[in-house]
């Protein structure tokens, strides 16, 4: 019962199986990615973390959420929005990186993670 719940879940967010499955791994991430920095943002700011790191935390919330409302719901999915995408990551998290405990903090596994992400939903000519 609880596996079918989270299937249908996962199906929501990915979106119908007519997509390309580069724009379902978008979605669910965008979506995942929003999810834990918006945790993350309360978890920031329940252990008096820097105002900057809190306001950035904000700040990717608001990004990854629009980006996941574009290709998820108004279907907006494009090489642009792959583009803003890594444009906004790389500049949150770079200035993150410098108020964020710098290589002992979180910053270098995110980055790790994303361009990850990014190799499975950028096509092959990119």
């Amino acid at each position: 019962m609880k596996t079918e719940r989270f299937s249908h879940f996962i199906k929501k967010i990915s979106g119908s199986e007519s997509l390309p499955l580069e724009q379902s791994i978008f979605n669910i991430s965008a979506f995942s990615i929003s999810a834990f920095a918006f945790i993350g943002t309360i978890g920031n700011y329940l252990t008096g973390l820097n105002f900057t790191v809190v306001f950035l935390s904000i700040l990717s919330v608001i990004a990854t959420f629009t980006l996941f409302y574009l290709s998820r719901f108004k279907n907006k999915y494009s090489s642009s929005l792959i583009l803003y995408y890594l444009i906004s990551a790389s500049a949150i998290l770079g200035v993150m990186f410098f108020f964020n405990a710098g290589v002992n903090g979180t910053v270098s596994y995110i980055v790790l993670m994303l361009l990850n992400i990014f190799v499975l939903i950028v096509s092959e000519k990119k």
